[in-house]
């Protein structure tokens, strides 16, 4: 199935106050409906297929993240990342930082500052509407008590303001075939602020003893399962990609050319 069954006999008392109450609260991943996992799925799909067709190099970008996709799947379903007592946290050592690391090299590297350069500045900023479909299927699984409310637009999740502004930021930062920078970057920065506002509290409600500080209640499981595991690993990190990507253009490019625009 795609919500498959946890099993949590690992968790410490000390990370779980009510362990009973635990156990009874997630036993409902298994009984999440499929429609919604294949949604989140579909989202996936689409965020990849429009990402690998900013730039160059389409070929080869949609066969790396592919096999990325695939491999984090497939640690997710045998359980691999539902270790919550191993340090560093196997999620974040093997899921995360690896792409956290492209971005960095991306405009550490000459080769990687080339790829940046391709990419078309109007489609990056499109791409973020994909945050409107992200937060509604968060939305679903916080309804079938999967994910703290805390992870959703009802509670400290704003990302989807990203998606709704980004058709207008779009329309108006790119019209009379000019490029308004200081909206783009202005734009930009909050964008990443949100990210990173529900990234940090996302990570906070991990079950991980170091880590969780929110939502004892109802840890932030879910992201250990497939297909959900592709939130952090892929959809988040294209997010952050495709905003590093924009202001690396914004502030290194005297000029954007209108076919970039």
């Amino acid at each position: 199935p795609l919500a498959p069954y946890y099993l949590f006999k690992n968790h410490s008392p000390k990370i779980v106050k009510e362990p009973g109450l635990f156990i009874k609260q997630n036993i409902m991943l298994a009984q999440i409906p499929h429609w919604l996992s294949l949604f989140f799925l579909l989202i996936c799909v689409c965020t990849l297929l429009y990402f690998v067709n900013i730039g160059k190099h389409k070929k080869l970008l949609f066969t790396g993240l592919l096999i990325w996709a695939v491999v984090q799947s497939v640690l997710a379903y045998t359980g691999f990342y539902q270790d919550f007592e191993s340090l560093p946290p196997k999620l974040i050592a093997f899921g995360v930082f690896p792409m956290l690391m492209m971005c960095i090299l991306s405009v550490a590297l000459p080769v990687g500052r080339r790829f940046l350069d391709s990419m078309y500045l109007k489609k990056l900023t499109w791409i973020h509407t994909n945050s409107i479909f992200v937060e509604l299927a968060l939305y679903f699984l916080f309804v079938y008590n999967v994910i703290p409310e805390l992870m959703t637009f009802e509670g400290r999740n704003f990302d989807i303001l990203v998606g709704l502004t980004a058709p207008l930021i779009a329309y108006l930062a790119f019209r009379g075939g000019k490029v308004n920078r200081s909206l783009l970057i202005v734009w930009n920065l909050i964008s990443v602020a949100l990210l990173l506002n529900i990234v940090i509290h996302a990570t906070m409600s991990t079950p991980y003893p170091l880590v969780q500080r929110l939502s004892f209640e109802q840890p932030n499981i879910i992201i250990f399962s497939f297909p959900f595991v592709l939130l952090p690993t892929l959809v988040v990190s294209i997010a952050l990609f495709c905003h590093v990507a924009s202001l690396y253009q914004l502030f290194t490019k005297q000029s954007i050319p209108q076919i970039n625009s």
